[in-house]
């Protein structure tokens, strides 16, 4: 019985092993997220990996962050902006806007996204945000 068992140990291991690099293998990569705190940086990207930038906003205001500048044939805009309310949920209360990128071809592409009220005309955004994203 023993012979048995020392001859199993050996071969659990190594299908636990296996098991392990398959799902490792095969789980999406984590999307990168950017900040305000990123603003005007370079990054890198895979070709297939997803960006998510999410700034600080309140709707309440009337002011919303667009997307002003964007090749969307490198990082192509996934969906529409999701609104994330801030920790207590209240009415006026700021939380973040989070848009969402795929990386669908290699190149370079410059994202710029302003912060206004859309219906504004001739008035300057009242924040900015911007990075260069390099897709491998």
């Amino acid at each position: 019985m023993i012979k048995h068992l020392v001859r199993a140990v050996p071969r659990l291991i190594c299908a636990a092993l296996m098991a392990l690099v398959v799902s490792t293998s095969t789980a999406a990569a984590e999307p990168v997220i950017l900040t305000e705190a990123d603003n005007g940086k370079t990054i890198v990207l895979d070709k297939g990996a997803s960006l998510v930038i999410s700034l600080e906003s309140n709707p309440s205001t009337g002011y919303v962050w667009q997307v002003n500048k964007n090749d969307n044939a490198i990082l192509k805009l996934v969906g529409q902006p999701a609104f994330h309310p801030g920790p207590h949920h209240l009415i006026g209360e700021p939380g973040h806007l989070s848009f969402t990128f795929e990386a669908i071809a290699t190149g370079n592409d410059a994202i710029e996204l302003e912060y206004l009220r859309p219906w504004e005309k001739d008035v300057a955004p009242v924040k900015t945000f911007g990075v260069i994203v390099m897709v491998k």
